[in-house]
């Protein structure tokens, strides 16, 4: 089985926890084996501690602050969460982080994030950049559930580092493995997902219908966010993002 054959497969898997409300917390999470990048934080890193709470009890937190019309009042709630969340265990040290991610490493950045490559354990550090909607989601909720269809379908190893305070508010980071390759031409990214039963719908997007009659959408499948791996040639989404219809909160 090819790799995005693989991916057809995790997805009916996620859909079925999703259809029972549940999540596989350990997808966001590092294994015993994988190297962690050398962040710190305020207290013990709850990356290793079993007293600090899961990723789960935030989307939790956070799925509630969307609740109501009022978008101030949204963004309240949804700060509220996030600063629970960081005292609880989870706020990064941030004169630490400077150390670790110097302004002068920064190898990338769009509209969602600021991305440092970090050499010990062969990861980017991805750091939010507005904290009001966290990126193309529009919420710190949307931000996190994408994070975890792109670990469920694309199995990207994206992983929960911590909050950050920051000038303009606190920020999400994540980490993922730095992959070496190049963007991948349009043309190859059409064939990737055609090949597999997505039709495009429109410029860098692609659907799949689901026999249940949900669709998965996967959104901003351009050259920079594709990459075809060196040695090997597979084609790797690593910024995409991923919606699903009619999925269960």
């Amino acid at each position: 089985m090819d790799q995005l054959g693989r991916t057809l497969t995790s997805v009916v898997d996620y859909l079925q926890l999703q259809s029972h409300n549940k999540r596989s917390e350990s997808d966001m999470y590092y294994g015993s084996s994988e190297a962690r990048t050398p962040l710190k934080y305020i207290g013990a890193d709850p990356r290793v501690s079993s007293t600090a709470p899961g990723v789960g009890q935030l989307i939790s937190c956070l799925a509630r602050s969307g609740d109501g019309a009022d978008l101030k009042i949204q963004y309240v709630a949804q700060g509220e969460c996030l600063q629970d969340f960081a005292q609880a265990g989870w706020r990064l040290d941030d004169e630490a982080f400077e150390v670790v991610c110097d302004p002068q490493g920064l190898v990338m950045g769009g509209d969602e994030h600021d991305v440092f490559y970090e050499p010990r354990s062969g990861r980017v550090i991805k750091v939010t950049k507005n904290p009001q909607s966290f990126g193309a989601q529009g919420s710190a909720y949307g931000y996190l559930r994408n994070q975890e269809r792109c670990n469920a379908f694309f199995a990207d190893s994206i992983r929960f580092e911590g909050i950050l305070e920051t000038a303009k508010g606190d920020a999400l980071v994540i980490s993922q493995p730095f992959i070496k390759g190049e963007p991948a031409s349009p043309e190859q990214i059409i064939g990737y997902f055609s090949a597999h039963g997505f039709k495009r719908v429109r410029q860098d997007c692609f659907e799949l219908e689901l026999p249940d009659g949900r669709q998965v959408l996967i959104a901003d499948a351009r050259p920079a966010n594709v990459i075809e791996q060196e040695g090997t040639g597979l084609l790797l989404p690593i910024d995409v993002q991923v919606i699903v219809s009619g999925e269960s909160e």
